[in-house]
């Protein structure tokens, strides 16, 4: 047979084709699909971050006088409240010096009493032309310097005073006592350790949270801080304005609301989504786009998620009886016309 009446005979057939099967016929098969709805298929949607529970107040007391300590009230371990006294300091000069100020501060009231009572005798006589106005002015200067005085000694009695409350060295909170290097009977001077105290009640969480995942934990319906052992619920305090490069993160600071981790404890931070949520092996990737398809009138719609991130659950904002193509999503396209098969 020749060459040309092989051609021939191709030509037929294909002209044959097209009369058979309209333009169009083949592109307009309807793709066989199954589908679930969006309430069949969400998952739980949570998201992690390392996290550690962090302590707010951390105090190494010293003593801030010389003198000779005589009593230790505080053994390490041991719970402490607020302005409890843990340590004595022999404060007997102390006190005998702030006697001393207030002693000297009483005189003082004592002349201004008698210099004003002086005073307003002064400007009687001089009323009557009976005191020279020099000497009224002397005993107005007196009086204002006795005055002077007597405020310059109050100070003197308050810091005395304060020397004296320094001599008991009191817990500024509620604490546990981690180290004693207070020693009875030594010579303790302004610097010298005395207890080393851990607020065990004021602690919060520090976890570091990649930026493009703070919009979704504002979003959570609960944030947790997990340690392994259990769950303690959080509500976020503060994010610092501060961005690590090497990860795009930030650091959160949480504060425990329900019952609270050890300082120094390791865990995660953990929080879940209110809405509903697909696993990531639903979503399609088209023309660049991450998303998901749905069934509009016997056609295939696409549905953009612009924050679906690869191998994360992704929050989708529709109504939970919405049908998703679950099987027939290779290669479907926006507008395809499908049949849903069982």
């Amino acid at each position: 047979m020749t060459i040309r009446m092989l051609l021939s005979r191709c030509c037929h057939c294909v002209l044959t084709a097209f009369m058979l099967f309209p333009a169009g016929t083949f592109a307009d098969e309807p793709r066989q699909i199954t589908v679930s709805t969006l309430a069949q298929l969400a998952i739980a949607s949570s998201s992690d971050a390392p996290a550690e529970v962090v302590r707010l107040n951390q105090a190494p007391l010293r003593a801030e006088l010389n003198a000779r300590i005589v009593a230790v009230r505080a053994e390490v371990g041991d719970r402490v409240e607020i302005d409890a006294v843990l340590v004595e300091l022999d404060c007997r000069d102390y006190v005998a010096r702030a006697d001393q100020a207030t002693a000297t501060l009483a005189a003082l009231a004592a002349q201004i009493d008698f210099a004003d009572y002086r005073l307003e005798r002064a400007r009687t006589l001089s009323e009557r032309n009976a005191v020279a106005e020099e000497a009224l002015r002397e005993r107005e200067s007196r009086l204002a310097r006795l005055v002077a005085e007597r405020d310059g000694q109050q100070a003197v009695v308050g810091s005395a005073r304060l020397q004296v409350d320094r001599c008991s060295v009191r817990a500024p909170f509620a604490a546990a006592v981690v180290a004693r290097p207070a020693q009875l009977g030594a010579l303790a001077s302004p610097g010298t350790p005395l207890v080393d105290l851990l607020d065990v009640d004021s602690v919060e969480v520090r976890a570091r949270v990649r930026r493009s995942l703070l919009h979704g934990l504002a979003a959570a319906a609960t944030v947790t801080f997990s340690d392994g052992l259990g769950e303690y619920s959080l509500t976020r305090r503060a994010v610092l304005p501060e961005v690590d490069p090497r990860g795009d993160s930030v650091e959160l600071r949480l504060r425990f609301t329900d019952g609270r981790a050890a300082p120094g404890t390791p865990g995660r931070l953990v929080w879940r989504s209110a809405g509903l949520a697909l696993a990531p092996y639903l979503v399609e990737q088209r023309e660049g786009i991450p998303g998901i398809f749905t069934v509009v009138d016997g056609h295939a719609r696409f549905v953009p998620l612009p924050a679906a991130q690869e191998g994360r659950p992704v929050a989708v904002n529709l109504p939970p009886e919405t049908p998703l193509v679950v099987d027939g999503r290779v290669g479907l396209r926006d507008g395809d016309p499908v049949r849903i098969v069982d």
